[in-house]
């Protein structure tokens, strides 16, 4: 009686044999298809469920002794753990914050240096400097630091169009203006040539006078010119645009971009139109062509090298030899002497102008020189 009852006793509580390989192999991890199996070929799978209840009642026991035994360890860890998500919600909230503060004051930044853009590039491109080379650095979030070190180079690049712009409208601007350059600075040297004629004839009329030829004296009022208000343009654009370039460190860019630019409208501007005749054009043509060298020459001697010596003389040699190209076969066309006189008269202007700007205009000379038996022909003629 007593060994049956002990027997049920260590039954229910899963202590058989094969509870115990049951539960070894449970806990090792181990496959148990091959039990499972051997069960249902053998007809005995009630026998292998039962064996799985016991299994886990007896887990259930020992995680309720667990429970009990580490009970106050396990409240306290609860409310630590709450502890803990309570302190990690304000600190999402410090941070969400301090994050919006610092992304306003970033932005902030951005916005007054965009602002200084564009008011003043130099000083714009300073603080731009100084702001990577220094203070980046030193800024200890980290969000706010790759804000401002992405935007950096976008605000580079924008100082850089900006004053690219400005250059372009220069361009537009300047060569319009070339001819009236020019054609002031010719006046201003007819203007010269009338007063050293009136000049010479006031000495003729005083020497005539002291000798007794002549009963009066040639009176000249000379009125003083204000030759340097033909120079009356503005290169500040370009002064402002060589110095952002060479700041960024790429003003060979900038060089090549202003010479083929330039170059590029110089060959433009040789271009003569045959809807009219050139006794009409040759004052509006040739003074364009004083105008731009005019401007180039105080380019290459004010702007610290944008232009090379190279370069300018380039772009004479060209003006030049169309120069005297259009002259040579406009000549030969014109059947009155007093039209190429005309036309004469205002190439030398032109040269002695030039001249005076330290360009070499011999080649045109010649040009003059070799048409004058056409004009004198065309004279015979008429």
């Amino acid at each position: 009686m007593n060994a049956k009852t002990k027997k049920r006793t260590v039954a229910e509580n899963g202590d058989t044999g094969e509870d115990s390989v049951l539960a070894t192999m449970v806990s090792n991890g181990e496959d148990l298809g091959p039990m499972v199996r051997l069960a249902f070929e053998t007809g005995k799978p009630e026998s292998l469920l039962q064996q799985l209840k016991n299994l886990v009642r007896k887990k259930e026991v020992e995680i309720e002794e667990l429970c009990k035994l580490h009970y106050e360890e396990f409240i306290v860890a609860v409310d630590e753990l709450r502890g803990v998500l309570v302190d990690a919600e304000e600190l999402k909230t410090e941070l969400s914050s301090d994050n919006y503060r610092l992304q306003q004051v970033g932005s902030a930044l951005l916005m007054k240096l965009e602002e200084l853009i564009e008011s003043s590039f130099y000083p714009a491109l300073k603080a731009v400097d100084l702001i990577e080379k220094v203070y980046l650095q030193n800024i200890p979030v980290r969000t706010v630091k790759l804000l401002i070190e992405r935007r950096l180079p976008v605000l580079k690049s924008h100082i850089e169009k900006k004053v690219c712009s400005e250059v372009n409208e220069w361009l537009v601007h300047i060569r319009s203006a070339a001819k009236d350059i020019g054609q002031t600075a010719i006046g201003y040297a007819a203007s010269a040539r009338q007063r050293e004629e009136d000049m010479a004839r006031q000495r003729k009329a005083e020497e005539q006078s002291s000798l007794g030829l002549e009963d009066f004296t040639y009176m000249l009022d000379v009125e003083e010119i204000d030759e340097n208000s033909v120079q009356k343009f503005d290169l500040t654009p370009l002064y402002r645009a060589y110095h952002i370039h060479t700041c960024l460190g790429i003003q060979e860019q900038f060089r090549d971009y202003y010479y083929k630019n330039r170059f590029l409208q110089l060959k433009s501007d040789l271009q003569i139109s045959s809807a009219q005749p050139f006794l009409e054009s040759h004052q509006t043509f040739l003074g364009h062509v004083a105008g731009y060298f005019i401007v180039e020459d105080r380019v290459f001697r004010t702007a610290g090298g944008l232009l090379s010596p190279t370069e300018l003389e380039t772009m004479w040699e060209t003006a030049v030899a169309k120069v005297t190209q259009v002259l040579g076969e406009q000549f030969l066309h014109m059947d009155a002497a007093s039209h190429f006189l005309l036309v004469k008269d205002y190439v030398t202007l032109f040269g002695a102008t030039l001249r005076q700007y330290g360009y070499n205009w011999a080649p045109v000379l010649e040009t003059l020189n070799s048409s004058r038996e056409i004009s004198w022909a065309a004279a015979t003629n008429h």
